[in-house]
C-alpha cells in the first residue's frame, strides 16, 4: 500500500498506479472535505494519512511550520521497512512571491532536510538535488522579477518544449549537482 500523504488531486499516485508501480493507494490530505470511502481500482481517499508499506510525500513537507509532527505520526503508522518518499523545493535562496503564492514556510538544502530527518530512526537511501540544470535561471529570473506571485500558469508552448528537452537529457546523465530547484530524498 502507497500512502500520498498531502495528495490534492493525487496525480503523482494515479499514475503510479495505473503504470502498475504499486498495486493500492490511499490518497490522503487534511484538505479534502470529508473521508470519501469509495475504492476504486485499488485507490482510495482518505482526509489522513494511514498505515503502509510506502509513504509518498510530494512538495507537503515546506507547507508545514512543523513538519516534524507529520513526520512522527507516518513513522509511528508504518511498518518496520516501510519506504518514505520526499520532494521538496531547493535552496532558500531562490525563494520569492511564488512561495509567499503557495504559503511555504522553508526551502531546504540537503543537509537542512537530513538534520530534520535525523529525528527518526530512518536510513538515508537517496537524496540528491533535481532540476540543476534550471538553477541559474530560475535564480536570475526570480532575482529581476521581483513581483512574482505564482509561476503556476500556462506558459508559452515552445518554452515547455525546451525546458522538457533540458529536463530530459538531465535525467539521462543523471548528475548529483550541489544544488537544483528541488530535492528527492528516499529513506527507509
Amino acid at each position: 500500500v502507497l500512502n500520498d500523504v498531502g495528495a490534492g488531486s493525487a496525480i503523482f499516485s494515479k499514475q503510479l498506479l495505473s503504470r502498475n508501480l504499486v498495486k493500492t493507494v490511499v490518497a490522503s490530505d487534511i484538505n479534502y472535505l470529508h473521508e470519501l470511502t469509495q475504492s476504486f481500482d485499488n485507490f482510495q481517499y482518505s482526509n489522513e494519512p494511514v498505515a503502509a508499506d510506502a509513504y509518498l510525500l510530494t512538495d507537503v513537507l515546506e507547507h508545514l511550520s512543523h513538519p516534524e509532527d507529520l513526520l512522527k505520526n507516518l513513522f509511528n503508522k508504518a511498518p518496520s521497512g516501510g519506504y518514505l518518499v520526499i520532494t521538496v523545493p531547493a535552496h532558500q535562496i531562490l525563494w520569492s512571491g511564488h512561495d509567499d503564492y503557495l504559503k511555504h514556510y522553508r526551502r531546504y538544502s540537503i543537509l537542512s532536510l537530513q538534520k530534520l530527518m535525523s529525528k527518526f530512526n530512518t536510513e538515508e537511501l537517496n537524496i540528491q538535488y533535481l532540476f540543476s540544470s534550471l538553477f541559474l535561471p530560475v535564480f536570475f529570473y526570480r532575482k529581476i522579477n521581483k513581483k512574482i506571485d505564482s509561476q503556476l500558469k500556462n506558459r508559452n508552448r515552445f518554452f515547455d518544449q525546451i525546458i522538457d528537452f533540458i529536463l530530459r537529457f538531465e535525467r539521462k546523465i543523471n548528475p548529483k549537482l550541489p544544488f537544483g530547484i528541488s530535492i528527492l530524498a528516499i529513506y527507509k
